[in-house]
Formats: C-alpha cells, structure tokens, sequence
C-alpha cells in the first residue's frame, strides 16, 4: 500500500483529495496547521504541522512514497500580500527540499489559474482560447507570484535530484455544497472573463493525483486542471463577445460548453478526463 503525504489536508481540494487516495488504496497522512472539520476517512490520518518550520515538514514526509503539497494561503486575499508570498514560498521549499532529501518518488504541487494573470483586475487578456500550458505566465500579484515560483521550485528539484514532480494549474476549485455561487456569476458573467467561465471539482483534482502517481513520466511537468465544461448556461462565445476578450482569437471546437482552460495535455498524458460537472449540483 503506497504512504502519501498530503500537505493541506484539511483544507477544502485537500480533503476531497484525501478521500480520493484512500479510496484508490494509499495510505494517507493528511497534515496541516489546523484539523479537519470533518472526519476523515479510515485509512487516512492527520498530523499538525507548520509548513514554515522544516523540522517538522521533514518529520511528517520522512518514509512517504508521494507527496501532494496543497497546503498554502489558497487565495488573493485575507493576507498581507507579503505574508501570503512569504508562506506560500517557504512552505513550497520546505516540502521540496524534505521529499527530495527523504526519497519521495513522486510530488505533486498544486498551482493556479492566477500564474497567467488574467484574474488580477483584468489588466491583461489571453493571447487565445482556450489557454494551454504554453501560453505565457505573467502574474500580477503575490499569489501568483507565490505560485509561479512554487512552479520553479519544482523544475529546480527536480532538475537537481531524482525526484518527478507535476504542477497543477488549477481552475477555480469547487466542491460538493459549494457550487451555488454559480447563479449569481452568470448575471454578470461578461465581467468574469479573468477566470475563462472556468472550474475544477476537488474530487478531480484528487483522481489527477492519483493518474499521475500511476503515469511514466520523468522531470516536472505543468498541466491545465479544470472541468470538461465551463459554468455559463448559454454558449460561451456569446458571452465572450460582449466582453473584454471579444477579440481574443479562438481555437476551433471553443464553443458551447467548452473550457477555457485546455486540459488535453492532461488527458494526453495522466489519461485525466473530469469526471464531476456543476451540472450534477444546480
């Protein structure tokens, strides 16, 4: 039975996560600073740690075959900016640098949308749509900036040691009893264009996990995580055209439902295809 440490374990993408391992048959240590609300499931079990302080991280991850480092300030606000940078950098390094010293086989690291900065006041728009990972990154603020960095983190680890690793650029997270904020969104949904009318149910970010644990892949490699359809219940071209993306070029097939994320590197290459869909909750 594989040992996977899953960092942020009781936050909202960590512990549908960890329902996820132990249901694909790992054995789960779930850390972080504060514990889970709600129990978590036999098979997993939970630890306080404090991601800025190395000693316990090594302590948590020594002995684990995976890693999936989720626990960070997971959004733009609530923080100083330069806290958020500051946590979520030293928290990424600590966890890479203890996997790498202690023989993690693989670790995944959850990024996001924000490294290609179009949700920050919409002050840039994509080159095209929908985004794939070889469009340019340009965040524009701290968070992501904590999470482009993260990203570098990984690539340098895994350049300097025998470790394989994946960055998850993740769309905005969702989960079961969080999808009713969708209604809302749609009367202005033109004003939404930073984040491409796009989402990831948690419970696929954990099946991810589990798709890359069981891949070939060598290196660090980024991918796209979202939902095979966006959030809009009208086609998204017509939406696009009366927003600040209206001339945006777009790749044929982005109509009707499609996401404005490109997820087909990660179909390619985990065999990833989003199995949840707001369609299931609203």
């Amino acid at each position: 039975m594989p040992k996977t440490v899953v960092t942020g374990g009781s936050g909202k993408v960590g512990w549908w996560t960890v329902q996820e391992l132990v249901a694909a048959g790992h054995e789960v240590l779930a850390i972080d600073k504060v514990p889970p609300k709600e129990p978590l499931p036999k098979g997993a079990k939970y630890w306080p740690v404090e991601f800025l302080n190395l000693g316990e991280v090594y302590q948590a991850i020594t002995g684990a075959d995976y890693v999936c480092h989720i626990g960070a300030i997971p959004s733009p606000t609530g923080f100083p900016g330069a806290t958020t940078f500051q946590n979520n950098t030293i928290a990424t390094y600590h966890v890479f640098q203890a996997s790498a010293d202690s023989g993690v086989k693989k670790i995944i690291y959850t990024s996001s949308e924000m490294v290609y900065g179009f949700l920050d006041g919409q002050r840039m728009v994509p080159d095209y749509l929908p985004v794939d990972e070889k469009h340019p990154t340009a965040p524009q603020g701290p968070y992501g900036l904590s999470k482009k960095m993260g990203e570098d983190i990984a690539e340098m680890f895994c350049r300097n040691n025998d470790l394989c690793a994946a960055s998850f650029r993740l769309a905005n997270v969702r989960s079961p009893g969080n999808y009713d904020i969708y209604p809302d969104r749609r009367k202005n949904a033109v004003r939404q264009a930073g984040g491409l009318w796009s989402y990831v149910d948690a419970r696929d970010v954990g099946q991810a996990c589990v798709k890359f644990w069981e891949s070939d892949l060598s290196g660090h490699t980024v991918f796209n995580l979202s939902a095979a359809d966006n959030w809009l219940d009208v086609p998204v071209e017509e939406v696009k055209a009366d927003s600040s993306y209206a001339s945006v070029p777009s790749k044929d097939g982005f109509a009707g439902s499609a996401t404005g994320w490109d997820i087909s590197k990660a179909r390619d290459l985990l065999g990833y295809e989003p199995k949840y869909s707001w369609r299931d909750h609203l």
